[in-house]
């Protein structure tokens, strides 16, 4: 350990060179706004944070009794929600993807599958934002039952854990036809949100929107 390594605003304006004084350290980054620090060993722990809206960087350390660390994690991705919605005509599966740690994953590639009403199914593959998030929607949609499976998660060094995501769940969701006096400035249409979803282990992660038409008053 050395004195540079306690100085935070050494660490504020050289994080990579405050990184590599703790060679054995254990180096995690949440988001593109967090990154962690551990060296065990040495009993310090550094974090930064970059607040959104401003772009301020504020730069954390704690002292601790040193170990040994801990045994290597093993990293993973899981779907912790899908949140299925409509609006006009489009039918919208929302995913957020954690890791092993429940920490938001940006940049995870997720490949689905929408089953439609007649029976046919159609790819879709979309990338997490900042916030784990990403939407996957599906254009043109009609009356009928709308299904959305999640085939894969894909991130480098983080597997797809299939059995801790969230699975089956099922809504039933009408829209009222427009009048023809009004169609022309707006149709109803349908949107997709996925909400908690736990995998069975031989399931893919899903969910079915229902969509009906009802007679306009």
């Amino acid at each position: 350990m050395t004195t540079t390594g306690f100085n935070t605003l050494y660490a504020l304006n050289n994080q990579d060179a405050e990184i590599a004084l703790y060679p054995n350290g254990t180096v995690f980054h949440q988001s593109l706004f967090d990154t962690h620090l551990t060296a065990y060993e040495n009993g310090i722990s550094v974090s930064w944070h970059t607040a959104y809206l401003s772009g301020f960087t504020s730069v954390r350390m704690s002292i601790f009794e040193p170990r040994d660390p801990p045994p290597p994690r093993e990293p993973s991705m899981n779907v912790s929600e899908i949140n299925m919605d409509r609006y006009k005509r489009q039918v919208i599966g929302e995913d957020r993807v954690l890791n092993d740690l429940n920490w938001k994953v940006r940049g995870a590639e997720v490949y689905a599958t929408w089953t439609l009403p007649n029976g046919t199914t159609q790819a879709a593959h979309g990338t997490t934002d900042s916030f784990g998030l990403v939407a996957l929607v599906l254009n043109k949609a009609r009356k009928g039952t709308y299904t959305l499976a999640i085939d894969d998660v894909v991130v480098e060094d983080h597997p797809f854990d299939s059995d801790n995501s969230r699975n089956a769940s099922t809504t039933s969701s009408g829209f009222t036809t427009m009048s023809d006096r009004t169609r022309h400035s707006a149709e109803p249409t349908p949107v997709i949100c996925i909400h908690h979803l736990r995998a069975s282990t031989n399931r893919r992660p899903s969910q079915t929107i229902r969509i009906t038409t009802e007679p306009s008053g």
